[in-house]
């Protein structure tokens, strides 16, 4: 029973000075520039690109706390997309985790997440893991200037007037003509048939 209080008073102990040595974790993204500060302890640590929503699936602004995060996340909304080191910081679904698309870095193109690359995921996963979630707050600055700009950009797309189409032509007309019989040609009396008549046929 002594080992066990002993035991009990180390782990309380333990955690209490990790709690007491654990970072607070500022996450800045600036929907502007597309970009994320990571702030431990009021010390700039990382800055990195990322994807924030684009027009029409925008990032909410405003301050976060974290609240829950999943190692792969495949979100079922958007086709079974996955999700690697996921931290969700709103009620509705909106999460800062991983991508394969590099390329799109730096560029307002998600459904709403913010994304950044899979090394980088990894880093940040790993410092609320050791840090703890409520330890960790996202913060979303901008929204107004990224989609004007976006939505200037955008050509619109013409509208061709609907073509009048020409009625169809009438069915053509069949005129009815009844069947020519062959009728003899009409008898021409001869110079001989005044004298002896008509020839006879027997």
């Amino acid at each position: 029973m002594i080992k066990f209080k002993k035991l009990l008073l180390a782990s309380i102990f333990l955690l209490s000075v990790n709690l007491a040595f654990a970072g607070n974790i500022d996450v800045i993204v600036d929907k502007n520039s597309q970009t994320m500060t990571v702030v431990v302890d009021n010390q700039p640590t990382y800055n990195w690109k990322v994807s924030t929503g684009r027009p029409g699936y925008d990032t909410p602004s405003g301050n976060f706390q974290a609240s829950s995060m999943n190692e792969l996340w495949i979100s079922k909304q958007w086709d079974n997309a996955p999700m690697p080191h996921a931290i969700f910081f709103t009620k509705k679904g909106h999460a800062i985790h991983g991508t394969l698309e590099v390329r799109s870095l730096g560029r307002a193109v998600s459904h709403g997440c913010v994304r950044l690359s899979n090394e980088n995921a990894t880093k940040l996963y790993q410092l609320v893991t050791d840090n703890g979630l409520e330890s960790t707050h996202v913060t979303i600055n901008g929204g107004g200037g990224d989609v004007e700009v976006q939505r200037e950009e955008q050509q619109p797309i013409p509208v061709k007037p609907p073509r009048h189409r020409l009625p169809p032509p009438p069915p053509p007309r069949y005129y009815y003509e009844p069947p020519q019989y062959y009728q003899p040609p009409p008898h021409v009396p001869r110079i001989l048939d005044l004298f002896w008549g008509p020839p006879r046929y027997y």
